[in-house]
């Protein structure tokens, strides 16, 4: 082979050999394509739900960045909703504590989105607002919901489930009256003197709760529970709102409260008179 038939050879190579390096620098420098999301509209469903039960008896908000959605079953159809993140966040007051936001991404796809439960609000439950209280005789601190579950069982064992319900109920109602006669807390409620200064509790199993309701039936302190949370959830079966009641095996016919029952709209559910009465108002 001569001299310049050499030189050809390696100019040809150096040739390709600059250029597949050209070629390699060029796709190097060309950057990754950046995901993109579809630019149609998706349907998108919202659920939530309220702390221990499947009932929903309250007005939820949805709160879908500046824009607002209520809802009282807890199941929000938003429509066709333009791609994009979205924080999403609920809310039932009084009763329950504003969700925490969910970033929530659309794009193009039909989307279902489950909220965690709305929590019972800690600043409904005890003035604290911490949601704990010490009952009479007991000096630990509890739950509001674990005494609230405790009270109703004491109040209303061997009750229809009704009768559970509907005594729950006072407590609740008690806490979202207008009247300035009842506090605005579970806790406070159920610890309400029947007057001032007076050593008995409007809810007479207050007293000695602890010791009426350790020994119950695990069954019992179930339905117990399952009532408070219904009533928490806006479940009520007396037709008036009632904030009073009473047993009638325990109270007589000449009581105060049977002669101011006398006056209003009553309830028999079970073996217990529901009424609201009239207390004074703010």
């Amino acid at each position: 082979m001569n001299s310049s038939h050499l030189t050809r050879i390696l100019l040809i190579a150096i040739v390709v050999s600059g250029l597949g390096l050209f070629l390699a620098g060029c796709r190097s420098a060309v950057p990754p394509p950046t995901p993109s999301y579809p630019d149609a509209d998706a349907a998108v469903t919202v659920k939530v739900s309220l702390q221990g039960t499947h009932y929903i008896g309250r007005t939820i908000t949805l709160h879908v960045d500046d824009r607002t959605y209520s809802s009282s079953t807890g199941v929000f159809h938003l429509g066709k909703v333009p791609p994009g993140s979205y924080s999403v966040w609920a809310s039932a007051p009084p009763f329950y504590a504003p969700s925490q936001p969910r970033q929530v991404l659309v794009g193009g796809e039909a989307v279902t989105v489950t909220l965690d439960p709305l929590s019972v609000d800690p600043k409904i439950m005890s003035s604290s607002g911490n949601g704990t209280m010490t009952a009479p005789g007991n000096t630990t601190r509890h739950n509001v919901l674990d005494v609230m579950t405790r009270l109703v069982a004491a109040e209303s064992w061997g009750e229809p489930y009704v009768g559970q319900l509907a005594v729950a109920a006072v407590i609740v109602n008690r806490v979202t009256s207008p009247s300035i006669y009842f506090p605005n807390t579970l806790a406070d409620v159920m610890l309400q003197p029947s007057q001032p200064g007076s050593v008995h509790y409007q809810f007479e199993p207050m007293s000695q709760l602890f010791a009426l309701t350790d020994g119950l039936p695990s069954t019992v302190l179930a339905s117990a529970r399952r009532a408070v949370f219904e009533s928490l959830a806006g479940k009520d079966p007396t037709t008036t709102q009632a904030l009073f009641f009473y047993a009638h095996a325990k109270v007589p016919q000449t009581s105060w409260i049977v002669t101011e029952a006398s006056k209003y709209p009553t309830e028999i559910i079970g073996n217990h008179t529901f009424f609201r009465g009239r207390v004074p108002r703010q």
